[in-house]
């Protein structure tokens, strides 16, 4: 039996507070005193695809009264204790953002920025370019990506585009700061953090604009702390996955940081420059499948077609900011729209829904009305479903690393669930559904938790979110290389009332 609910909590104005049950029937709502505070019954029967269960919703939207609560069936068993409140969701969107300083690489983590989460500078020797002997890379920095020590250029890309564009869609969900060695420089925290990731991105671009497409050691490590991972680490070849995802990262973050640096806005400005004529010149695809014995993380993908309208669309962007005809760029997107490709989705291996969220969110409407059209179209039809064809979940990170902020059910991200990070925002239907007609996305089109922080909680069978709180239950076991070194044998910890 489980009786599953958002463990962060529900905000006290929002109409919907829902829950999850495995058994039909009666429930009741308790508040920390025991006391019944609503009565339900379930509602009708979902099967849910990903853990081939059938369950059942609730909904206690009618309980408005701040305090703690849980609910209880008639059978002795009982849900976590879980919050209704103002701002319940505060502390878990400055956690995902803060999660990324724990990934670093290539520097110390202090006490009093880590708390007693520390470590000492790690992965500080230079890289070996796998394939070209005798050649090495400078290439310090970066995330470390979830449970291993390897840094990757498209999942990273990824993450900085979540991160920039809720960023650039709700500054204010972003002022307060995170304690982060940056802090307190006049940039928001959430650039800080990005800036540390993209200084590493800059690093793995070739002379030529070939982005290599990873950073990892042979095999990943045993589970002990970064310091003591001394195994050499390999820059991997160049893929047009890393190119094209780099290329409209770079070209993303340059119009970002604009009025933050200058000088690094023009920095990767020529980096995404450079990068989109080596995909000029490289029309075909050039995937990337690991070398035969290393087992590192392939973050390979069957076409480049998704990655190329991202990088299409946020360089159309950045020659509109520039004066610059943009007509070469709108081609390109015409050309990848007409071979009838999704446009609606966030994952590492399928990024489409970049371009449509920089196509709709640009109040110029530079790409036309044809190619909006296009868009539109397609995030309209997921708005239509009204979610219910597209059941995305929250995950969690393990144990404050990153965190999955939604993932499609079904997908090959599905494996990945420690793997991405920030990374995966399922479908569209969140992000979109504000950049369809009507103009830009406003607080009237957000849930309660959304409105305050502009961070996308993404819906779950019923569209609701079925958060997990940092310091309850954490799914799956070990999956961080450092909780070894720190003898955490899982990130979890008993039920409680």
């Amino acid at each position: 039996m489980a009786i599953m609910v958002n463990q962060v909590g529900y905000e006290a104005d929002a109409l919907g507070k829902k829950a999850v049950v495995s058994r039909p029937g009666s429930y009741v709502l308790k508040n920390a005193a025991g006391e019944e505070a609503w009565q339900g019954e379930t509602g009708t029967a979902v099967q849910d695809p990903l853990c081939g269960e059938t369950l059942y919703p609730l909904d206690f939207g009618s309980v408005r009264a701040a305090g703690k609560y849980y609910l209880e069936d008639g059978q002795g068993e009982h849900s976590d204790t879980f919050e209704i409140g103002k701002d319940v969701y505060a502390g878990v969107h400055n956690a995902m953002v803060k999660a990324l300083y724990f990934q670093r690489c290539g520097c110390a983590l202090e006490e009093k920025y880590a708390g007693p989460y520390i470590h000492a500078a790690c992965h500080m020797a230079d890289s070996r370019i796998y394939g070209e002997e005798g050649q090495t890379l400078e290439a310090r920095g970066g995330w470390h990506d979830a449970g291993d020590y390897g840094r990757y250029i498209t999942p990273g890309a990824v993450t900085v585009g979540h991160l920039l564009y809720a960023y650039k869609m709700y500054p204010g969900a972003f002022e307060e700061e995170l304690n982060i060695p940056e802090s307190g420089n006049g940039a928001a925290d959430v650039l800080n953090e990005c800036r540390y990731e993209l200084e590493w991105m800059l690093k793995m671009q070739r002379e030529d604009g070939g982005v290599y497409h990873k950073l990892t050691a042979w095999s990943h490590a045993p589970f002990v702390m970064p310091e003591e991972d001394k195994d050499p680490f390999y820059a991997y070849s160049v893929s047009s996955l890393a190119v094209a995802d780099f290329c409209a990262c770079m070209a993303l973050a340059s119009g970002v940081y604009h009025s933050v640096d200058q000088a690094f806005a023009d920095r990767m400005e020529g980096a995404a420059r450079l990068s989109g004529q080596c995909l000029e010149k490289n029309p075909e695809p050039l995937l990337f499948t690991n070398p035969e014995g290393s087992n590192t993380g392939e973050y390979g993908d069957r076409a480049d077609a998704d990655e190329r309208l991202w990088a299409a669309a946020e360089m159309m962007l950045l020659a509109a900011r520039k004066g610059e005809n943009v007509g070469t760029y709108r081609d390109e997107l015409r050309k990848i729209l007409d071979t009838g490709l999704g446009v609606t989705d966030f994952g590492w291996t399928d990024v489409a829904g970049f371009a449509a969220l920089a196509v709709l969110t640009d109040s110029e409407k530079t790409a036309g009305e044809e190619i909006l059209g296009v868009f539109r179209e397609a995030v309209g039809r997921v708005r239509a479903a009204g979610m219910s064809e597209y059941p995305e979940c929250v995950r969690h990170g393990h144990g404050g690393e990153r965190f999955l902020l939604g993932q499609q059910y079904g997908s090959d991200q599905q494996r990945d669930s420690a793997g991405s990070g920030l990374r995966n925002t399922g479908r569209a239907g969140g992000f979109l559904q504000g950049s369809l007609p009507g103009g830009n996305p406003g607080p009237d089109r957000l849930s309660a938790g959304q409105k305050h922080h502009g961070i996308q909680f993404c819906h779950r069978i019923w569209g609701t979110c079925l958060s997990v709180s940092p310091s309850a239950h954490h799914g799956g076991g070990r999956h961080r290389r450092s909780h070894g070194g720190m003898g955490i044998r899982r990130p979890q910890r008993k039920a409680r009332r």
